[in-house]
């Protein structure tokens, strides 16, 4: 005869209990990763750089409703030392220019704001482009961003003003961070900004070149 399974009321009582508790633990964990995510979404959304990994560069490209006018929110690794490089002239669709570049140490590590600001200027090259950079981190309890140390740093790109008046509206841009917080090793060069002028051809229409065009680059790299 098969024996019938018995259970105590203390023992049917503990496993109700158990099973309630893992449903719930479930659902708590549902609940949670699903409001992170959404946290993440939202921060983004409103133009806050989001940290998943403190070992990786991180980079959200900021509106700044200014023509000519770039801004990053950037996150450096604790520790490392990484050099703000900017290069006018040929600058290729992938890669970097062959030409020399001018550099300047960031001097910060963390959270950041960096600017770049392109402007005509009376000197004999016309427009400079002018970089200013800013330690920002995030205060959770104000939902804001508190300012510390700035730094500044302009270099002209050697560009005749006639050369910019004429082209300045065609700029192809691409960057880092432009559709969202993106991520980088630290080890490796982060392009910013990439601005290349296309060619002019018949009937006023625009193509960019295959090869080299005309532009400016800006990029992070860690200093050796």
């Amino acid at each position: 005869m098969l024996r019938r399974l018995q259970f105590s009321l203390g023992s049917l009582f503990w496993f109700v209990l158990c099973t309630a508790l893992l449903v719930s633990s479930i659902l708590m964990y549902q609940r949670m990763t699903k409001a992170e995510r959404q946290n993440v979404v939202l921060r983004a959304a409103a133009g806050y750089l989001v940290i998943d990994d403190k070992k990786l560069v991180h980079g959200l490209a900021v509106k700044t409703y200014e023509p000519n006018t770039w801004k990053w929110r950037l996150f450096v690794p604790k520790g490392h030392n990484l050099v703000v490089r900017t290069a006018w002239g040929w600058i290729p669709d992938r890669g970097f220019p062959k030409g020399p570049s001018h550099d300047h140490p960031l001097g910060m590590d963390g959270e950041m704001t960096l600017e770049a600001k392109l402007r005509e200027t009376k000197s004999k090259d016309g427009w400079s482009l002018d970089l200013t950079w800013q330690d920002e981190k995030l205060d959770l309890e104000k939902g804001a961003y508190v300012e510390g140390k700035t730094c500044s740093y302009g270099t002209s790109v050697g560009c005749p003003s006639s050369f910019m008046k004429n082209y300045s509206d065609q700029l192809s841009c691409s960057g880092f961070g432009l559709d969202g917080t993106e991520t980088q090793s630290v080890d490796q060069p982060v392009v910013l900004l990439r601005s290349r002028f296309p060619k002019k051809v018949a009937q006023g229409a625009w193509i960019m070149p295959a090869g080299p065009s005309p532009g400016f680059m800006i990029w992070l790299e860690e200093q050796k």
